[in-house]
């Protein structure tokens, strides 16, 4: 959910490892249940995503912000695909200074994990799974990426403290909210400390984001131009070293 949070999670819990047991939870509001039911709909019907992203992260002890912009597309796991994604960056701005081009990538596979940083031609691959291994990557208690689209309303509500409120004037339009605390039998899987979702009731997906971490960071993500059900070419999910790189390789820790 947070492209950093993303990177740690890999290197400090693999897939296989972040299944906690949690404790029961108390029933969630007959509204928050309803977004929640809505939201896992979407994810069932949509297996392809792309969308255009702002990204801005306030990093509050230092007073220092980044913002990005590019865009996103997911590829949900089917019966001969794992779950991928990849999510690029084309500028960035700190502070109030001027937009420059800046790429990055976070590029997943399903089996490996790559951050591309083409400024200074520096790639790092992290390995989730081993070869063979199919994981739901993108499943809260399953997986190391855990995204606020096609989570099981069951998922959510066990790993979770999820409530919604009545519309306020500075959401955005014709959206339902949700605010998302991680119980504590979670909270180190989950490398957040508070997130809320805008969700919009045409199509039940987020169209923003705002976590807050264990930093106390505040990284803000606006999706637009959301499109599903596209096709998506399999190579956008794999990216080769270019001539000239750095390149580190994390592999999962052997038993």
């Amino acid at each position: 959910m947070v492209l950093a949070a993303v990177v740690s999670a890999v290197a400090s819990c693999p897939a296989q490892q972040c299944q906690p047991t949690c404790s029961p939870q108390e029933a969630v509001s007959p509204q928050t249940k309803a977004i929640l039911n809505r939201l896992q709909a979407a994810g069932d019907r949509y297996t392809t995503l792309t969308a255009d992203v702002n990204y801005v992260v306030e990093m509050r002890m230092t007073g220092e912000t980044e913002t990005r912009d590019g865009w996103v597309a997911f590829q949900k796991n089917t019966e001969t695909t794992p779950d991928m994604f990849r999510i690029h960056f084309d500028t960035l701005k700190l502070d109030q200074g001027k937009k420059t081009a800046s790429k990055l990538d976070y590029i997943f596979d399903g089996q490996w994990l790559t951050v591309a940083k083409h400024n200074i031609k520096s790639m790092t691959r992290f390995q989730v799974a081993k070869p063979g291994e199919k994981i739901e990557a993108l499943r809260i208690g399953k997986g190391p990426f855990p995204i606020p689209f096609g989570q099981k309303t069951d998922d959510m509500i066990k790993c979770l403290q999820i409530t919604t409120r009545d519309a306020e004037p500075d959401d955005p339009a014709n959206t339902d909210y949700l605010k998302l605390i991680p119980r504590k039998n979670y909270e180190d899987q989950l490398n957040f400390k508070k997130m809320e979702i805008w969700i919009d009731r045409e199509t039940n997906l987020p169209v923003k984001v705002v976590v807050r971490d264990r930093n106390k960071n505040v990284t803000t993500a606006e999706f637009s131009n959301i499109k599903t059900q596209s096709a998506i070419d399999p190579s956008l999910f794999q990216m080769e070293k270019p001539a000239g790189w750095d390149l580190t390789i994390e592999r999962i820790k052997q038993n």
